[in-house]
């Protein structure tokens, strides 16, 4: 066999093998990320939150499996607490400091920073992170809906889910209402 053939031969398998190695990986990204979506569509649509007395105004509390919390002066907000990149869990959200002028959270996993209104202050995650609808029932226990999407509002229209970022919870009411935007 001449030294040409079989350098040939060679380098024609070493092609192949990177091919059929490179559609491997891809048909695995693709499987990964079919498994999420499955995995975030049998997700429950409403989750209980305990009782309005388990929050003192100004806590914010994670909410397994990927909620959190917030009770303000104007009433009770949730927000998901998967980073819209890598979903994985992100920290709790920390004070204003020299480095971000508002309250903000990091993902452990990509580093993306989210501000408390929900708006990606530095990535590389891109999309906003959702808002979700609160219910109050006549003795005082929250429940949080995952499966309300409020199509007409902007802030939901770009996390395609959930609610507006300024919908608050107001347990007097027991109703959703309109406030400030988290700072």
């Amino acid at each position: 066999m001449e030294p040409n053939k079989s350098r040939r031969s060679f380098l024609s398998r070493l092609v192949w093998l990177g091919a059929g190695l490179a559609i491997g990986a891809a048909s695995g990204v693709a499987y990964v990320n079919y498994l999420q979506t499955e995995k975030d569509s049998k997700r429950e649509s409403s989750v209980s939150l305990g009782k309005v007395t388990d929050y003192k105004v100004g806590e914010m509390k994670y909410i397994e499996p990927s909620y959190m919390v917030f009770r303000t002066e104007n009433g009770f907000q949730a927000i998901s607490a998967l980073c819209t990149k890598e979903g994985c869990s992100r920290k709790p959200f920390t004070a204003a400091d020299a480095n971000h002028p508002v309250s903000y959270s990091v993902c452990p996993c990509c580093g993306s920073v989210f501000s408390r209104a929900g708006e990606v202050l530095s990535g590389p995650a891109t999309k906003v992170l959702p808002f979700f609808a609160m219910t109050m029932d006549s003795i005082g226990r929250l429940t949080l809906d995952t499966g309300r999407f409020d199509s007409n509002d902007p802030y939901a229209q770009r996390t395609g889910k959930g609610v507006s970022n300024a919908l608050y919870l107001n347990p007097d009411t027991r109703k959703m209402e309109m406030g400030p935007i988290p700072g």
